[in-house]
């Protein structure tokens, strides 16, 4: 009842900026629940990376008030990086559910070809600790 959209993806040197979207099924809202979709990204050289979200809002066309357009950013990339590959995951909670965490497929991007593929069923890494 939960997907994520890959957007925008913009490289700066000082960031990787991605614009993502959540849609969430009315009959999750509809029994009180709550949705946040969140990013970790990795890279080939074995870096995880948190991906704090910039905020987000609902467009006017919505059909839900938990269907968000997001932005994230990650700072601090290695320069030597070739891939970045994203992991979405989401929280649903609510007054009458325990909270559950949803994963979906990965998007990689191969930085130097401009290329990407998808990753079905991905082993999400371990986000660094909060500093």
């Amino acid at each position: 009842g939960v997907t994520v959209h890959l957007q925008e993806l913009t490289i700066t040197d000082i960031a990787v900026n991605i614009a993502y979207q959540q849609l969430v099924d009315p009959a999750i809202v509809e029994a009180g629940n709550f949705v946040e979709a969140e990013l970790i990204a990795g890279d080939d050289l074995g870096n995880v990376y948190r991906m704090p979200f910039n905020g987000g809002s609902t467009p006017g066309d919505a059909l839900t008030a938990e269907d968000f357009e997001w932005t994230a950013s990650l700072r601090g990339l290695d320069p030597n990086a070739s891939i970045l590959t994203f992991y979405p995951f989401g929280h649903i909670s609510g007054p009458a559910i325990d909270p559950k965490r949803v994963e979906f497929d990965a998007l990689e991007f191969n930085l130097k070809e401009g290329t990407h593929r998808l990753i079905q069923n991905p082993d999400i890494p371990e986000p660094p600790p909060f500093e």
